[in-house]
């Protein structure tokens, strides 16, 4: 796998949970710096142009990009249930997020043994970023076995430090001062690309939406780029995928509209 931005993605999101893990035996170690870890998102894509500069500037206030309002319009829920849970400090908007969630005592069953177990119903927009249509249809399809193994490869040569890189160096560091070895990371790196594959595999292309657009029928995730800059909006009101991915396109299509 050639793409610097999934493979620097990866290894942050992977040595973070390393570290949160750690924590738990290690109260007073600091979080990693995700955000030094990914690094800027025009180093990562140099083809990104970021050319909706109103979305951009939304960067920051995301709940003005979708709004409690909106979504208590759309889905018909009370917003006196509602609870809101903003992000929109982070000097990378890609760690920003609004998140609207409605406690309606909706059930599902939960894990393999089919226990009935209350949800909540929950709307959000997120990973707001720069970003080229050519890195788009490449991170939002499904991925290959032979793209896989190549990232886990590359994955173990970043934690062995075979492949130089500072940011992903000093995460490692962080790591074991967190009491995670190599050995554990690279474990850890296993359990979750099954996880990574199957999630892959959910994507769905979406007609008539920004200039691009995949429903996640693995996340209920809906991503749309308009002018070289992608937002995710999630949408968990229903077990049915097909329900919360109309949803989404509604939701999707309020966010464009202000775009346009």
């Amino acid at each position: 796998m050639k793409t610097k931005q999934l493979l620097i993605v990866w290894i942050g999101i992977l040595l973070f949970s390393c570290s949160d893990n750690a924590k738990t035996a290690n109260n007073t170690q600091e979080n990693l710096d995700v955000n030094s870890v990914v690094g800027n998102s025009k180093n990562l894509d140099p083809e990104a142009k970021g050319g909706n500069k109103c979305l951009l500037g939304y960067g920051s206030k995301l709940d003005e990009l979708l709004t409690l309002d909106e979504v208590v319009s759309l889905t018909g829920f009370s917003k006196d249930i509602a609870e809101v849970d903003v992000e929109q400090t982070s000097k990378n908007p890609l760690f920003n997020y609004a998140r609207y969630k409605f406690s309606n005592k909706r059930t599902e069953k939960i894990g393999s043994y089919n226990i009935l177990t209350e949800v909540s119903d929950f709307v959000s927009v997120r990973n707001l970023d720069e970003m080229s249509m050519k890195q788009f249809d490449f991170e939002y399809k499904a991925i290959t076995q032979e793209e896989l193994d190549d990232l886990n490869q590359v994955t173990d040569d970043l934690i062995d430090g075979k492949i130089e890189n500072s940011d992903v160096e000093d995460a490692v560091k962080q790591a074991e001062n967190a009491g995670v070895n190599k050995e554990n990371m690279k474990k850890t790196s296993g359990a979750i690309t099954g996880l990574f594959k199957e999630v892959s595999e959910g994507y769905r292309n979406v007609e008539g939406l920004g200039d691009a657009a995949r429903w996640n029928v693995v996340t209920n995730e809906l991503a749309v780029i308009s002018n070289g800059v992608k937002f995710d909006v999630q949408v968990e009101i229903s077990k049915d995928t097909e329900k919360n991915k109309e949803l989404a396109i509604k939701f999707a299509q309020l966010i464009l509209k202000k775009c346009s």
